[in-house]
């Protein structure tokens, strides 16, 4: 399985040691950030820099196969992220791009946000436990597959909707369907026969 480690920037030395675990287990690890590479030339990052970096995630993330995000504990009350020395928040970014993409997805830590309790995402309190359930994580996905009744018509929204998207119709329902879970933006829900 191909694997994309998500975490702070600041924890790519111990992302290198969780890669090698999973590589002795016989997975592959895409993200290229944890080599440290994605250090400024000259002090402050460029823009350009930048967005070399974030290509690099995007492109990574994109030939995964799965996501394991590493979560931080909830800080002192008060202070913002950045006085607190965490991260900007680029493993949240990659995070969402791997829900969308439909990719297996496990977090490590508590849930620090509402998408980290979806149904479909797995969660473990400690490295530890993720490895000894990583077989099971590695394994083909036996989620649910749900059957959704809909009418021509609907039928008929999904396709254009996908052709717009570059999506599957299967893939806009979904998406839909994961809207529903979330419990916001019931009004694009009409598509979706109860």
């Amino acid at each position: 399985m191909k694997i994309y480690l998500a975490a702070r920037y600041r924890r790519r030395e111990e992302m290198q040691g969780r890669a090698a675990d999973l590589e002795a287990a016989g997975h592959e690890v895409t993200s290229r950030w944890i080599r440290g590479s994605h250090e400024p030339v000259r002090g402050v990052a460029t823009a350009e820099e930048r967005a070399v970096w974030a290509a690099e995630g995007m492109s990574d993330l994109r030939t995964a196969d799965a996501l394991i995000a590493f979560t931080e504990p909830p800080e002192a009350p008060g202070l913002c992220a950045m006085a607190q020395g965490r991260s900007r928040g680029g493993r949240h970014v990659e995070f969402g791009v791997a829900l969308g993409l439909h990719k297996r997805i496990a977090v490590i830590g508590p849930q620090e946000t509402v998408f980290h309790c979806l149904p479909r995402v797995e969660r473990f309190d400690s490295w530890r436990e993720f490895m000894a359930h990583l077989e099971g994580f590695a394994a083909p996905s036996r989620r649910r597959r749900r059957t959704v009744e809909v009418t021509d018509e609907q039928f008929a929204q999904l396709q254009a909707v996908a052709r717009q998207s570059g999506l599957s119709p299967s893939q806009v329902l979904e998406n839909l369907i994961l809207v529903k879970e979330i419990g916001r933006l019931q009004g694009y829900l009409h598509l979706v026969k109860a």
